[in-house]
């Protein structure tokens, strides 16, 4: 009687390059089964430190490719993690400031100088 192996999967590696886009090795290695956002999310979550801003990718890391069972985890642990951050706040309208002309500078009143006072007659 043979007993059933146990067949072990071995945990696969990427090597990522510059130029590289998360949506390209997410639709390489997901599973049938998984649609290539949430691929992505999972990607993400398995390998915290080699993306920055989201989806770029990290000049030259290693990436950790998960087992199908555990692309399914890391899927619903992103699930859970984006449902549970609390959503982001209502933007506040811009406000336009509107920029009325100048209005002219008061000039004052064209008047006339006053006399001079009269000089002492000269007698």
């Amino acid at each position: 009687m043979k007993k059933p192996s146990k067949t072990a999967v071995t945990p696969r590696r990427h090597r990522a390059y510059a130029g590289e886009k998360l949506a390209d090795i997410a639709a390489r290695y997901r599973p049938h089964n998984m649609s290539q956002q949430t691929a992505m999310r999972a990607l993400v979550m398995a390998n915290p430190r080699a993306f920055r801003h989201g989806t770029t990718v990290r000049r030259s890391v290693t990436l950790y490719i998960p087992t199908e069972a555990q692309w399914h985890a890391y899927a619903q642990r992103a699930a859970a993690t984006r449902q549970a951050a609390p959503a982001p706040a209502p933007r506040k309208p811009a406000v336009q400031h509107s920029v009325a002309p100048a209005a002219p500078k008061a000039q004052a009143p064209a008047v006339a100088p006053p006399p001079p006072p009269p000089s002492p007659a000269a007698g």
